[in-house]
This record gives C-alpha cells, structure tokens and sequence, in this order.
C-alpha cells in the first residue's frame, strides 16, 4: 500500500520538499504546486490536480493508491511514480 496520507506539521515538511519543477525521461515537465493551502500537480499541457501529501516525502492524486515519491539519487531529487500493479516508474528529475 502507498504511504499514509500526513497533516499538519508533516504535510507542511512533505510540501516543501515536493514543490518545484521536474523533468521526466521523456522530457514532460511536471510541476508541483502550493496555492491557498492545496497542493497541485500539473504536467505541462495539462490541467492541475489536486494531490494529497503522505509520509516520507511522497503524495498520491485523490482516490488512488498509486504515488509519487522524492528520493535522492546521484546527488539529484528524483519524484519516482510507484504503481500498485507495475511497480516503480521511470522518475522525474528535479530542475
């Protein structure tokens, strides 16, 4: 199961950390936003989407098991996806 969704002073951590632009393998941006006490996701083209911050550094869309999470790797923030069924995606790389 994806992590716990987190509140409070977790979320606040988790939001900082997540908030930017990332660049996807195939070149896709992503970007991660906080506007009026929500956080968004918005591939570029794309409209947003509310997203829901959860434990470790991570966040999932409304209604879904399926997350993104941050990690470090090679001195670079990645978001990696993790789908329940195909397990871990090709990440996006922090700009």
């Amino acid at each position: 199961m994806s992590p716990k969704p987190v509140s409070g002073t977790k979320a606040s951590a988790t939001i900082k950390e997540l908030v930017g632009r990332y660049l996807g393998e195939d070149h896709r941006e992503l970007t991660i936003s906080f506007d009026g006490n929500t956080l968004y996701s918005q591939y570029s083209g794309e409209e947003k989407r509310v997203i829901v911050p959860r434990e470790n550094n991570a966040y999932s869309y409304e209604c879904t098991e399926n997350y993104f999470q941050l990690s470090q790797r090679n001195g670079k923030k990645e978001l990696v996806p993790f789908h329940l069924y195909f397990g871990e995606q090709a990440p996006f790389t922090k700009l």
